[in-house]
Formats: structure tokens, C-alpha cells, sequence
């Protein structure tokens, strides 16, 4: 049972950081900013996505009316069911890379973890891998 804890609180971290990865770009692109020009930080958070989020789900068999408490600030939580929170990641990042279909395309692959994924992630190295898994 605390592995299983350990990994939704890890996923809800990682949500945390998405939503707040998510809210940066957003800003940008009201600003008026191509989205081309965060297409390596899209790839980034899509990345988080399936490591972070998708990986966790699918390996633990959890239900998406199970509810999360998703760091928000300092000692600050959303508590709310694991749908919602996915909308709040991974469909919200779905919706902002369908501006462009190169982008969208592979941020799918990205989050399906195929195609353009395994050429994302041959472009790091094995320390930073394991650099970016220790923070997801």
C-alpha cells in the first residue's frame, strides 16, 4: 500500500508541475508568441505527461473518480477526482498543441509513448534521464 501512495503523490506532484509548465506557456502565447516557439517546451511537458502521469495510471489500475490532492502552492492543495486532473494536463496540453498539426503530432506520440518519443528521448543522455526522473 505505500508504494502505491508513493506513486500518487508522485503523480500529483507531477501534475502540479504541469499545470504550472502549462500556465507559463499559455501566458506566453497570449503575449502574442508563436507556438512553434515552445514547441521543445510542449515536448518537455508531454513528456512529464507519460512518465509522470500516464505511466503511473496505467501501472497502478487506478480509477479516475479516485480523487488526487494536486499541490497548487505552498502548502496549498486541489483535491479532486483524477478525471479532472487530467483534463487539466494532459487534455489541456492535447488542446494548446492543435494549433499546429507537426506540434500536436508529436506530443501524441510523446504522451502515447511512440514514434517521435523514442526520438525525443534519444536526444538525452542516460545522467540526464535519470536527472529527469528523479524530479518526475
Amino acid at each position: 500500500m505505500g508504494l502505491l501512495k508513493d506513486d500518487l503523490n508522485k503523480t500529483a506532484v507531477a501534475m502540479g508541475k504541469v499545470i504550472k509548465l502549462l500556465d507559463d506557456v499559455q501566458g506566453k502565447l497570449s503575449w502574442g508568441n508563436d507556438l512553434y516557439e515552445h514547441k521543445e517546451a510542449l515536448y518537455g511537458i508531454a513528456y512529464v505527461c507519460r512518465v509522470g502521469i500516464l505511466d503511473r495510471i496505467e501501472k497502478n489500475h487506478w480509477s479516475m473518480n479516485m480523487p488526487i490532492a494536486i499541490p497548487s502552492g505552498i502548502f496549498k492543495f486541489k483535491k479532486m477526482p483524477l478525471a479532472t486532473a487530467l483534463m487539466q494536463t494532459v487534455v489541456r496540453l492535447k488542446e494548446i498543441s492543435q494549433q499546429d498539426v507537426t506540434i500536436e503530432n508529436n506530443v501524441n506520440d510523446i504522451l502515447d509513448g511512440v514514434g517521435f518519443y523514442h526520438e525525443f528521448v534519444s536526444i538525452f543522455s542516460e545522467e540526464q534521464m535519470a536527472q529527469l526522473h528523479k524530479s518526475i
